[in-house]
């Protein structure tokens, strides 16, 4: 077993990953972790690498089912598109205020004047209270009672993303088929399972960070591609 985590968490991590990033980022991870040997394995459960490699095949034959991948994709444009809609009228006033502040001659932080690309819901909360502290820093420049005023509908606003985003995921990772759930919680397994090695190939390498940076996470968060060439199985050759 890679992971004790309750079924239900495993189904959420796994509903926000991309298969196909999933598992090219263990097959890459697989390959460093074989590379340290011995080392790694000490520190690890006994087989685990072991049980990676058979989940990572679970993974790859259920992405193959047609409304596993539909689902996949579904979830994927409707977190995006959500994430952009609720956050950016405010973002939008806040940098407005921010510009016009600027323009009077007022010293005001880039933060307010302008804001950098975020998709997922948590990034842009974060991003949402990284705006709110700096309001609140330069609340005088800023409008002083209008400043005020944003703030607090920053607030409800990113309670309300909060609140919403967990409810309706929630309740929408509950209606899905069975097979589909099976395949997010699979997927949210094999997640957890990759981050145990890595953090236990950090831990391996402590004193040489270098080193430790080959246990990272970029493969699974980078952007998939439109046409992308067809590749062979990232457990071959293991």
């Amino acid at each position: 077993m890679l992971t004790t985590i309750e079924r239900d968490e495993l189904i959420r991590h796994g509903s926000r990953l991309r298969a196909t990033n999933l598992v090219a980022q263990v097959g890459y991870t697989l390959r460093v972790a074989k590379r340290d040997g011995d080392a790694l394995v000490a520190l690890l459960p006994p087989g685990y690498l072991g049980e990676m490699r058979e989940a990572t095949a679970a993974v790859e034959a259920a992405r193959g089912d047609k409304t596993n991948r539909a689902a996949e994709s579904k979830d994927a444009t409707r977190r995006q598109a959500a994430a952009l809609r609720e956050a950016k009228v405010w973002r939008r006033r806040a940098t407005n205020r921010g510009n016009a502040s600027r323009w009077l001659g007022n010293q005001v932080p880039q933060t307010l004047t302008q804001v950098t690309p975020a998709k997922a819901v948590p990034a842009i909360v974060a991003q949402m209270v990284d705006m709110d502290a700096a309001l609140d820093a330069n609340a005088e420049v800023m409008g002083g009672e209008r400043a005020a005023s944003l703030r607090e509908d920053g607030a409800r606003l990113r309670e309300d993303l909060a609140s919403e985003d967990a409810e309706q995921e929630s309740k929408r990772l509950a209606a899905l088929p069975a097979s589909v759930r099976d395949f997010y919680a699979a997927k949210g397994a094999l997640y957890a399972g990759l981050k145990v090695v890595n953090y236990t190939g950090r831990e391996l390498h402590a004193a040489d960070p270098r080193a430790g940076a080959a246990y990272h996470l970029k493969i699974l968060h980078r952007r998939a591609r439109r046409r992308a060439a067809k590749q062979p199985s990232p457990l071959a050759g293991q």
